[in-house]
């Protein structure tokens, strides 16, 4: 028999908590201290579920019928509300927007895969996030994607508009893997339509190259930087490289220098064969670098890697 406002108001409370049916899967839960919580039990995939929703008279017994009936059709679309009000607790929303998604994309695995994630969350902060940041993750299709890379596209900016669709694309492929939506579109977002990207063939002339290094050498930098700049010249290294190097990594009688995963790029160890005249430089890099166990130390605290280049 359905529940009324003045039958609740008269139950009591037993030794043990016992329930009182409303019906459709609705019942009201009366704990020994008297405190009221209504429950909304259902079956899901053949098994018995439930979800609380609320406690007595904070939620109403029209509220709470007004919820019941929300559940059930959710229920029967196939979905199961507790295991939702699980992902939630957990901080996993079950429909996100483009920006609540792309800042979970961000954290589980940006931070976690990219050696520098700042170019991802400039593509959020800047492009992704203004145009799409509202719109609900399903609701995300083919035409919104190309109308925010073609923009770029058009602006002249092709390199820049093939790297937003590629990070669009990888939000989405892990959007799929944690079964939010069924279909990537930026996939449909055809590369060939964006236009090609321009090969890096410039090279620097002997000419540009004695500029350079008389440039460098003429400075009133510190011969520490000075070395550092040459270095990457001749070894094609990358700065963070250098900057993060450290003694034991650098071996001189086999003219090796040792980059470890961690230190490069592509998460991938490798090694830059040290010519005479490199080999030369690393060891004043040395004498320069004094006790500390970096090549670059920094000058205040000669254990901590300096922070750039100037």
């Amino acid at each position: 028999m359905a529940l009324t406002d003045a039958g609740i108001k008269a139950l009591k409370p037993r030794a043990g908590r016992y329930m009182v049916s409303d019906g459709r899967g609705l019942s009201l839960d009366i704990l020994p201290s008297g405190k009221m919580a209504w429950l909304f039990r259902y079956r899901s995939d053949g098994k018995q579920e439930k979800v609380s929703l609320g406690g007595y008279p904070d939620l109403t017994l029209r509220k709470a019928r007004e919820k019941r009936d929300e559940l059930a059709a959710q229920v029967a679309s196939g979905k199961s509300p507790a295991v939702e009000a699980k992902q939630r607790r957990a901080g996993l929303i079950t429909n996100p927007t483009i920006k609540e998604f792309g800042e979970r994309y961000y954290k589980e695995q940006v931070i976690r895969r990219w050696k520098d994630p700042k170019p991802v969350r400039r593509y959020l902060d800047n492009e992704i996030f203004p145009t799409l940041g509202d719109k609900a993750l399903k609701d995300v299709n083919a035409l919104d994607v190309q109308a925010l890379v073609y923009r770029k596209r058009d602006n002249g900016q092709v390199q820049a508009a093939m790297q937003l669709r590629n990070v669009i694309k990888q939000m989405f492929a892990y959007a799929i893997e944690t079964q939010l939506v069924t279909v990537n579109p930026a996939v449909m977002v055809a590369t060939r339509f964006i236009g090609k990207t321009r090969k890096r063939s410039r090279v620097l002339t002997p000419s540009e190259i004695r500029l350079y290094l008389r440039t460098v050498y003429q400075s009133n930098i510190r011969r520490q930087f000075k070395l550092a700049l040459h270095i990457i010249l001749l070894t094609l290294s990358r700065k963070s490289e250098l900057l993060l190097a450290r003694w034991e990594h650098v071996n001189f009688e086999a003219g090796e220098w040792l980059i470890p995963e961690e230190n490069a790029k592509t998460a991938k160890p490798h090694i830059v064969y040290l010519s005479t005249q490199v080999a030369a430089m690393f060891r004043e890099l040395k004498a320069l670098a004094g006790d500390s166990e970096l090549v670059m130390p920094g000058r205040g605290d000669s254990q901590s890697p300096l922070p750039q280049m100037r």
